[in-house]
């Protein structure tokens, strides 16, 4: 197409298209067709120039074609490394593939050191820990914990709470051992031991572990273990209030109660006043065996009384009282 217009635009700058004139002489003429001839002569030269340019555009195309053929294999395999070689044109796109392809691969690593830095999981027996024994100890009664060792323990962390036995549950608080400076008391032993000069509850837990630091395993927290320096008590009576009847030339009172587990007597304290005072005063205080206990008078008089049961316990081999508390107040009337 560019042959033809070229010779075209020829013909017409020298006027020898048919219809065509000319003012020109033959011997310019001549001249021109000889500039003709030779213009043509060169005219051939680009076009084969032309030729080539068009041969090289259809191979760089055919390359392209190969290009985008083998960027696409490479996207389809950015999950998988390749070693095979590729020329200039094809490294720029493999190495983005190398890149996203090497991602998931951190991320595995990642996970894989944060499972390393995670909490140890629970990885030893609970313990189980038996009821406190009262041992008498230098000054106090000690309420001993123990239990059995645990495998592949190296040692034992042990939360104490105690409270006063009169207290409701709900009135635990944290107990420490003497020395002792954190939450829980930690011991190589298998044992646990609380102590008081008065009359106290005490419960504990306790969890093995194994290791130190970061690399510390534990086992679960034991079940509560519960343990008193009361012992054996028996419990207090429960004293109903008295019931007055005249006997001859006098009144009497009468208090009663149930028998109590454990208890071999009774020791029973009264207090007394007339209608006109307003405090009771000491009256008596006397042991018995029976269930009852009666005051008589001639006059008027009111009656407070309160009763506990007497035991006895063996500590350590050797036998200790074993006293109730004071039972409840029951009151009386002579009128």
């Amino acid at each position: 197409m560019k042959r033809r217009l070229f010779i075209l635009l020829t013909c017409l700058a020298v006027g020898i298209l048919p219809g065509c004139s000319s003012s020109v002489n033959i011997d310019d003429q001549e001249y021109e067709i000889e500039d003709i001839a030779s213009t043509a002569e060169s005219s051939e030269e680009p076009n084969e120039a032309t030729e080539l340019e068009t041969e090289d555009e259809d191979k760089e195309s055919e390359e392209s074609e190969e290009a985008s053929e083998e960027i696409s294999n490479a996207d389809e395999a950015a999950s998988k490394p390749s070693t095979k070689s590729t020329d200039t044109t094809l490294s720029e796109p493999a190495k983005v593939a190398d890149t996203t392809a090497s991602k998931p691969a951190q991320n595995v690593n990642n996970t894989a050191v944060k499972t390393e830095t995670e909490a140890p999981g629970e990885l030893l027996p609970t313990p189980k820990v038996n009821a406190g024994v009262l041992h008498v100890g230098e000054g106090a009664m000690e309420v001993e914990f123990t239990w059995a060792p645990v495998e592949g323990a190296e040692g034992y962390e042990v939360l104490g709470e105690d409270k006063f036995y009169k207290d409701s549950e709900t009135s635990y608080k944290p107990y420490k051992v003497y020395g002792q400076t954190t939450d829980y008391y930690n011991t190589v032993e298998t044992k646990y031991v609380a102590s008081s000069q008065d009359y106290f509850d005490f419960r504990v837990q306790v969890r093995a572990y194994k290791g130190e630091g970061a690399n510390r395993r534990y086992s679960k927290w034991s079940d509560f273990a519960y343990g008193n320096t009361q012992g054996n008590r028996p419990a207090a009576p429960k004293v109903v209030a008295g019931t007055s009847h005249q006997v001859d030339d006098h009144h009497e009172v009468e208090f009663t109660w149930q028998p109590v587990e454990g208890a071999k007597e009774y020791r029973v304290t009264v207090w007394s006043k007339t209608p006109e005072e307003t405090e009771y005063k000491p009256y008596k205080t006397e042991k018995t065996t029976d269930t009852k206990y009666v005051c008589g008078a001639q006059d008027y008089f009111d009656y407070r009384v309160g009763v506990e049961a007497l035991g006895e316990q063996v500590i350590d081999g050797a036998v200790y009282p074993a006293d109730s508390d004071m039972s409840e107040y029951a009151y009386g009337q002579i009128r």
